[in-house]
């Protein structure tokens, strides 16, 4: 019943996928291991669903996560908040835009830029309009 919601949450978009996170194995969450606060906050995760809606020349993508608890929830979206602002810094800095190609560097100016994360109760949504300017080495027919 728990994936029938999840399923249906998604299923009217003509691109979805849905996925069970709450059985992962312990070695997913190795990455984490030297974080405990992300490890707990991955381990909250129970399911992801992703969404998408052609719009013209953009794709609205949505991705949702459900977490065991509002709590949990609003600590993730409150972290990608965060990720977002230091990923703006961190795009400011000289040195680093020296260490990616331009495409690279459009991609990850967008998505900082333009990607919303909102939460409700146990959901944490991630909605992002991919335009073809963020993947300008497919749009320029490279």
């Amino acid at each position: 019943p728990a994936m029938q919601k999840r399923i249906t949450r998604v299923a009217g978009a003509p691109i979805f996928a849905v996925a069970r996170t709450d059985n992962l194995p312990n070695s997913f969450y190795a990455t984490f291991r030297n974080s405990p606060q992300l490890e707990r906050l991955a381990r909250s995760v129970r399911g992801l669903m992703l969404a998408g809606q052609p719009d013209g020349n953009e794709i609205k993508t949505a991705l949702d996560a459900e977490c065991d608890s509002m709590k949990n929830a609003i600590e993730i979206a409150t972290l990608l908040d965060g990720f977002r602002m230091i990923g703006s810094m961190a795009l400011a800095d000289p040195k680093t835009r020296r260490q990616l190609t331009g495409e690279q560097a459009a991609f990850l100016n967008a998505l900082v830029g333009q990607a919303k994360v909102t939460h409700q109760d146990r959901w944490v949504r991630l909605s992002l309009d991919i335009t073809p300017a963020m993947l300008s080495q497919s749009a320029s027919g490279h």
